[in-house]
């Protein structure tokens, strides 16, 4: 199992809270979001982290508390401003992901891990899917992913398992590049394309 999880972004979102420190270093209970997630999977996982926004935090934090763990850590330089994204940052680790993946945010914490096998978008049931990436949906697949402001029937929470990769980065390296580019880009474009993603 290999899984990415991109900490690169400044964590605007939370204001004071990451002005500090990294987005995956602030606390969720007892735990510090990232230990959340590595403490999710198994032993034999393979880690790909990026790092930008207060890196030198994140590299030094899971080293010292993980290392048993396999971790490989990818610098991105542009992490904000012009020319910067999660899909930018994503495409940067992209020479670690030829194979099938998972891709985790550093703020999104699960109780199970993720199942492996096929295209798999993790999502939530909530009352209104419009300020969060949705889905719709029929029977077992995803027919249709939408951007914020959209209102499908489920909400995306940031974990997806991406078996076709070569189509994933594909559909990444076709994109005009902007600041709203993400993982759900090339989500899209793979349901768009026909590719089977169940959730």
């Amino acid at each position: 199992m290999i899984v990415l999880i991109p900490t690169s972004g400044t964590g605007s979102r939370l204001q004071k809270a990451t002005q500090y420190t990294n987005k995956s270093l602030v606390p969720v209970g007892d735990k510090l979001a990232i230990c959340h997630i590595i403490e999710l999977y198994p032993e034999d996982t393979t880690f790909v982290i990026t790092l930008g926004h207060k890196g030198d935090l994140v590299r030094e934090f899971v080293t010292l508390a993980y290392p048993t763990r396999t971790v490989h850590f990818v610098v991105v330089e542009n992490f904000e401003g012009p020319g910067s994204s999660l899909g930018y940052s994503i495409l940067h680790a992209k020479h670690l992901l030829q194979c099938p993946f998972v891709f985790h945010c550093c703020d999104t914490i699960l109780t199970a891990p993720p199942r492996l096998g096929g295209n798999v978008m993790y999502v939530a049931d909530v009352s209104d899917p419009t300020s969060y990436v949705s889905i719709d949906v029929e029977r077992e697949s995803v027919t249709a992913v939408h951007m914020k402001g959209g209102n499908g029937r489920y909400s995306y929470v940031g974990v997806s398992h991406i078996e076709n990769y070569a189509e994933f980065w594909t559909a990444m390296e076709s994109m005009e590049p902007s600041h709203s580019l993400s993982d759900t880009h090339g989500l899209r474009a793979m349901v768009d394309n026909g590719i089977f993603m169940s959730y």
